[in-house]
């Protein structure tokens, strides 16, 4: 039987091994390059970084002048346009009744050329001294005597929107204004007619309404003249006289623009254009 002392261990022995056994399990995981536990992210070099993008290379010019105005027009719109000085425009215009040399009233009217002789007297009543500005619409009639020629009457209708103490004063200005006036030459058919027209007055800084122009667009037909004497134009509304056409000129239709039409009248092909109340398609 061994002595008790031998049931004692060795300290120092066990000491040793466990220090050993404690180095090597520090050491070898670093020695194989093992790791037994994930490594905390480290930070990204510059070599890994997204690169950035490149800045853009600088222009040169005006438009990068810093001290430049930007124009008005690229952050706000026009300012509408306003007539300078008082304005009167046609708006509308009305054949109430024609008769004929027998005062008799018919049932069926065409519309005389008497626009030639109005546009301008009436444009003239803008200048009218009222008393004041006018803004407003002034409904105004002739009665129009194509046996005598001349103009038998002017007034005022009930459709105008001035006071009636305006529409008179504007009535006696257009009675000046077509003291001399003449219905010779003006295209017609009946002895006799009422015509209105519908005047808008506008005073200085009023907003123009501009309407947007009328587009020519194609045209195809026959038609025949069936005034006493339609003139042909070289443009629309105010062109210069090309040509007059006698009632029952037989003419062909090629384009339309707003009232008017187009037309070629004569063997070599002539080309100019008839307001659409002259024609009968």
């Amino acid at each position: 039987m061994p002595p008790p002392s031998a049931d004692q261990p060795h300290l120092i022995q066990v000491g040793v091994i466990a220090a050993v056994c404690f180095a090597v399990g520090v050491l070898w995981p670093t020695l194989s390059g093992i790791s037994l536990v994930p490594a905390a992210p480290n930070k990204a070099t510059p070599s890994d970084e997204t690169p950035k993008a490149a800045p853009k290379p600088a222009r040169s010019g005006a438009d990068d002048d810093p001290n430049k105005a930007v124009p008005v027009s690229a952050v706000v719109p026009q300012a509408p346009k306003k007539n300078q000085e008082a304005r009167a425009e046609i708006e509308k215009t009305l054949v109430v009744n024609c008769r004929d040399a027998k005062d008799r009233r018919l049932s069926q009217c065409d519309t005389p050329g008497f626009d030639d002789v109005a546009k301008d007297r009436l444009m003239a009543l803008a200048a009218c001294d009222v008393g004041g500005p006018v803004d407003g619409v002034l409904s105004i009639g002739f009665e129009l005597d194509f046996e005598k020629e001349k103009i038998t009457k002017i007034s005022s209708g009930k459709s105008s929107t001035v006071d009636d103490g305006t529409a008179s004063k504007l009535v006696d200005c257009a009675e000046k204004e077509f003291m001399s006036a003449t219905l010779r030459g003006v295209e017609h058919t009946h002895a006799r007619y009422l015509v209105f027209y519908m005047l808008r007055l506008s005073p200085p800084g009023a907003v123009i309404d501009e309407q947007p122009e009328e587009q020519q667009v194609a045209a195809s037909g026959k038609a025949t003249v069936i005034w006493n004497s339609a003139r042909v134009r070289a443009t629309p509304d105010d062109g210069a006289v090309k040509e007059r056409l006698l009632y029952g000129t037989k003419v062909v239709v090629s384009a339309r623009q707003g009232d008017w039409y187009k037309v070629r009248y004569d063997a070599k092909g002539s080309e100019g254009w008839i307001h659409k109340n002259a024609l009968a398609l």
